[in-house]
């Protein structure tokens, strides 16, 4: 199941957080990324889904992949873009 943006970007920041055992602070996230995304209708209107691609290879029967570019700073977090094909969302 394909999860929508918000909670595949939070889980993607998790990630890179470091255990707070350690010592290490991260003060500077960039990523770019490849994802799959998808619009869904729903009772309450439309959600937007991109999670990250399901296999390593491409095939020329799958939709065409888009990516996703995030950046986080101590105290900002910017969401840079996400393009489809040839389209592209900004912020």
């Amino acid at each position: 199941m394909t999860r929508q943006l918000w909670q595949t970007m939070v889980e993607l920041l998790e990630s890179v957080s470091p255990d707070s055992q350690t010592g290490v602070r991260v003060t500077d996230v960039s990523l770019d990324l490849p994802i799959e995304v998808q619009i869904r209708q729903t009772h309450d209107g439309l959600i937007f889904l991109a999670d990250l691609p399901r296999w390593r290879w491409r095939t020329v029967f799958d939709p065409k992949g888009g990516r996703l570019k995030l950046r986080c700073s101590e105290g900002e977090v910017t969401f840079g873009e996400v393009t489809v094909g040839e389209v592209t969302f900004n912020e």
